[in-house]
């Protein structure tokens, strides 16, 4: 009964709580139910474009019962080690501007698997989760570093000092992020913002959630 369940959730959040330092897919597990700090939803966005492109990568058992079997019946997915560039390559050239150096050296620390028995293939296989959780994390520091970036912009685009930033001063952070908006994109995008704000003052904060809404921060990062 309903009961039961909020027993059950309890329970599991606790658990989760308590064990997350224990493995980094407990932790990602943690805060995508918000038991710890929350994933953002930006975050969870490029998750789902991740998996996607991984998808016709994945690697399935030959033969029932064999070691990749097992592993994959743990809920566990592989792709072969060679496709992880290409994968990784795809998932963040549609979200953001990849720092390659940054993520070459994420992708150096992902596990290997060398040649599992019976995996189909004669290539070595990487988890997909622990690619996740290696490329996650540039990805995120990316974004954060776009909205930090942003507030500064914010600020520097007042250049009366009026306390107001207008149509022209938006135009401009936003063709720093992204020029190929349209103007009657970035008109949108600046109409929102003062009513986010409540005023014709574009405060930090609504600027900030615009810029989620019209997923500025992750399409590229500043130029």
């Amino acid at each position: 009964d309903m009961d039961d369940a909020k027993v059950l959730l309890r329970d599991l959040a606790y658990s989760v709580a308590e064990q997350h330092e224990l493995s980094n897919k407990f932790r990602l597990f943690a805060r995508f139910c918000g038991v710890l700090q929350a994933v953002p939803d930006v975050i969870l966005d490029f998750y789902l474009l991740f998996m996607l492109e991984c998808k016709p990568y994945i690697v399935k058992p030959v033969k029932r019962g064999s070691p990749l079997d097992k592993l994959v019946s743990r809920g566990r997915d592989f792709i072969m080690s060679d496709s992880v560039a290409t994968v990784v390559e795809k998932a963040f050239s549609q979200s953001m501007s990849a720092r390659e150096f940054a993520i070459q050296s994420k992708m150096s620390k992902i596990p290997i698997l060398r040649q599992v028995e019976d995996s189909g293939v004669k290539m070595d296989l990487c988890d997909v989760d622990d690619i996740w959780l290696n490329v996650s994390e540039e990805f995120e520091q990316q974004y954060e570093q776009g909205r930090i970036e942003a507030g500064k912009l914010l600020l520097a685009a007042d250049v009366n000092q009026d306390g107001n930033v207008d149509l022209e001063e938006f135009v401009e952070i936003i063709r720093l992020f992204d020029a190929s908006f349209s103007k009657a994109q970035v008109a949108k995008m600046y109409f929102d913002a003062i009513a986010e704000s409540g005023s014709d003052n574009i405060t930090h904060k609504a600027f900030l959630v615009v810029g989620d809404k019209y997923k500025l921060f992750q399409t590229r990062g500043l130029k």
